[in-house]
């Protein structure tokens, strides 16, 4: 099991840390999960678990504005 880099001044997992509730997996929002668009919704994207395969989020696309 992996585990989400720590801050050494306080111990606790750096903002906009995911964690897969299936099998503990940590990591932060841009680290090694597998994100590909939703198929129903060309809009969002799906996070999944680069361990286990588990979905963890459905967000949003961003939007870069030129």
């Amino acid at each position: 099991m992996r585990t989400a880099r720590r801050s050494t001044t306080s111990g606790a997992p750096r903002k906009g840390t995911l964690f897969c509730p299936t099998c503990g997996h940590a990591s932060p929002i841009d680290g090694d999960w597998r994100v590909k668009p939703a198929e129903d919704d060309p809009d969002r994207v799906v996070y999944r678990c680069p361990d286990c395969g588990a979905t963890i989020a459905n967000r949003p696309r961003e939007v870069v504005y030129a």
